[in-house]
């Protein structure tokens, strides 16, 4: 479940907290890291200064949070959040709602997301399916409110 946010009063980057034990995933979140790692690999030679993991601190009306989008394609004049899935969920969305919000005011850039799925389910929203990225910007700039879903195999031009 993805927390909400209810008046967001504070955002800033921070680096992973100390808390957090570090731990090696198993199975199919294995295979999902070393997905998002494929993407991380595929966008660098475009994007050299993305930020991949980037820990944010934030606080609400609910109280303090934190979190760590993905990957933050950050520009000068704007910001792109990326959410990385095996298997495209709803949680994905979810997801890029609370970032979204925390990215922007960390940052103090409008920011738009977008999910990369390798693979598609039945309840995906083939409306906002594209193939590539030039695509998904294309659609992120004809269609303010939409997330596209880029579906990207895992190799490949991305």
């Amino acid at each position: 479940m993805t927390r909400h946010l209810s008046g967001l009063t504070f955002a800033a980057p921070i680096p992973r907290p100390s808390y957090l034990k570090l731990s090696t995933p198993k199975g199919s979140k294995a295979a999902g890291v070393r997905y998002e790692k494929s993407v991380v690999a595929a966008l660098k030679s475009r994007f050299p200064l993305l930020l991949h993991g980037q820990w944010f601190s934030f606080a609400d009306a609910f109280g303090p949070g934190i979190c760590q989008p993905d990957i933050i394609l950050r520009g000068s004049q704007a910001c792109v959040v990326l959410e990385c899935k095996l298997t495209d969920r709803a949680e994905a969305l979810e997801q890029i709602q609370l970032y979204l919000p925390i990215v922007t005011k960390a940052f103090g850039l409008p920011c738009r997301g977008m999910i990369i799925a390798k693979n598609l389910t039945r309840t995906t929203p083939l409306g906002v399916v594209v193939g590539s990225l030039t695509d998904a910007f294309g659609l992120l700039t004809s269609q303010p409110n939409t997330v596209p879903i880029l579906h990207w195999l895992g190799s490949g031009p991305i």
